[in-house]
């Protein structure tokens, strides 16, 4: 008596094609996006990607609600067609969106001194401006702490200060005032004939800023308040 030959078995996915292991490959992609965003950001990308990298919590919301649904449904049509082609792609093309979102938005709005001081004071830096220095902090749940410093013309001080908006503040101590921890940062307590200035937007935004006309130069700290 005859034997049918043996059926060949199906291969068995490997592990991109299985669910379980593409759900967290999803929520990596998804996240991945925000740890690039703050660590171009942040002067110190090494603290900004950790700075993401603790706040990662609060994008489980969105990715459960946005990235996960969307999977899950392409997955069930994938096994009611009993199809494979393409099915890791369109598992994971929500959350590279995201990605795609986050990497687009930096590419087309990089981090500049320029673009930074325009974000978060509405003033461009003088025409004057030289030796610049910056050192930029924040973002999430993180507040934002910018500062600046450089040197331009008693002129362009003045400009500075009045598209600022800031006015004398004889309650600020220039001696207190937080400078970067970055090594050769200029010492605004050290510049002579120095007047520092504030100003408090209505939705708590604090600038201060020390001017020396005397020595052209100027140091701006922009924080904003806990989100």
């Amino acid at each position: 008596m005859s034997q049918s030959p043996a059926q060949p078995q199906a291969a068995k996915p490997t592990w991109w094609r299985d669910l379980p292991y593409l759900l967290p490959l999803s929520y990596a992609l998804f996240a991945a996006g925000y740890l690039v965003d703050q660590a171009m950001r942040w002067s110190d990308p090494l603290a900004g990607l950790r700075n993401g990298l603790f706040q990662l919590p609060l994008f489980t919301c969105p990715w459960v609600f946005f990235a996960l649904p969307i999977p899950l449904v392409i997955d069930g049509f994938y096994r009611m067609a009993k199809a494979r082609r393409f099915r890791r792609a369109a598992l994971l093309t929500p959350a590279a969106l995201v990605l795609i979102v986050f990497i687009t938005r930096l590419a087309m709005h990089p981090t500049t001194p320029a673009t930074r001081l325009a974000d978060f004071a509405s003033v461009h830096l003088p025409a004057s401006a030289q030796h610049l220095q910056t050192w930029f902090t924040g973002g999430g749940r993180h507040p934002y702490a910018d500062s600046y410093a450089f040197t331009c013309s008693a002129e362009d001080i003045a400009k500075f200060i009045a598209d600022l908006q800031v006015v004398p503040d004889t309650t600020l101590d220039v001696h207190t005032i937080p400078v970067p921890p970055v090594a050769g940062w200029p010492a605004p307590a050290d510049w002579p004939d120095t007047t520092v200035y504030a100003r408090t937007t209505p939705n708590s935004w604090h600038y201060v800023l020390v001017a020396s006309p005397v020595g052209g130069q100027i140091y701006l700290r922009i924080t904003s308040p806990t989100p």
